[in-house]
């Protein structure tokens, strides 16, 4: 209720949502996870209102997100920041360092995931991520624990960060986050900010939000924000309910 008054009285408002785990449940295989119809009237719906700023701001793919959500009135955020495009534009404004370490790490991923049943590899623009959902949780716990030691020092050589998030392995540049990301609306003067997440790195976005922003997080863990529901079906409902 308290959420619903706030926003309603709010003439700016700012909506931040991660994706997976959040507006969709967690899917075996990643690259079906796609949105439903239904997900996007309702996305389409908040991104209309001339008071809102609605932002998707995930891990995927510049291709994924502009795929499923590039016709609609949102601004969008890959790979936890590596890349944004706003709403109505078609430029994708991308951050361009080193990317040769990809082609040094990416034989060390394949060899464990042909060695883990069901874990995957997906190679995107800025990142390498090591997908075990699909995985026996005895192999995949095995060969994270190696896949991690293995990549140590190439991690501080190329300057990257190994994230373990909801059942993957994500190899990344150190100060790509979503909190730094955010910080691009952040910094404006909103009378409303929500923002909603289910993994570790949301927690950087939830670090950034001041006190009197609505934060929520998805599912059981410690965490920076404010609120917790249980899935992603509590904010399918909250959202219909703005």
């Amino acid at each position: 209720d308290k959420i619903l008054a706030s926003y309603a009285s709010g003439k700016r408002r700012l909506l931040l949502l991660d994706y997976d785990g959040t507006l969709v449940p967690f899917h075996d295989d990643y690259r079906k996870a796609a949105p439903s119809k239904s997900l996007l009237k309702r996305l389409e719906t908040l991104g209309k209102d001339p008071a809102n700023d609605v932002v998707i701001i995930s891990g995927r793919d510049a291709d994924n997100l502009n795929k499923w959500f590039g016709h609609l009135p949102l601004h969008l955020v890959a790979e936890h920041g590596a890349a944004t495009k706003f709403a109505g534009s078609d430029t994708w404004h991308q951050d361009m360092p080193d990317k040769s370490w990809k082609e040094i790490l990416l034989p060390v991923l394949e060899k464990y995931a042909a060695m883990t049943p069901g874990a995957k590899v997906e190679s995107k623009e800025h990142s390498l991520v090591w997908h075990y959902r699909s995985s026996s949780p005895y192999y995949a716990q095995k060969h994270l624990v190696i896949i991690q030691h293995a990549l140590k020092p190439f991690l501080k050589s190329y300057g990257l960060q190994a994230l373990k998030g909801n059942k993957v392995l994500e190899i990344k540049r150190r100060g790509i986050d979503k909190g730094k990301a955010a910080r691009t609306w952040l910094d404006r003067s909103y009378d409303f900010v929500l923002g909603v997440g289910d993994d570790t790195t949301d927690e950087k976005l939830f670090e950034a939000m001041n006190g009197n922003s609505y934060s929520i997080k998805i599912g059981r863990s410690i965490t920076a924000a404010r609120y917790r529901v249980h899935s992603h079906t509590d904010i399918l409902r909250l959202l219909d309910k703005l």
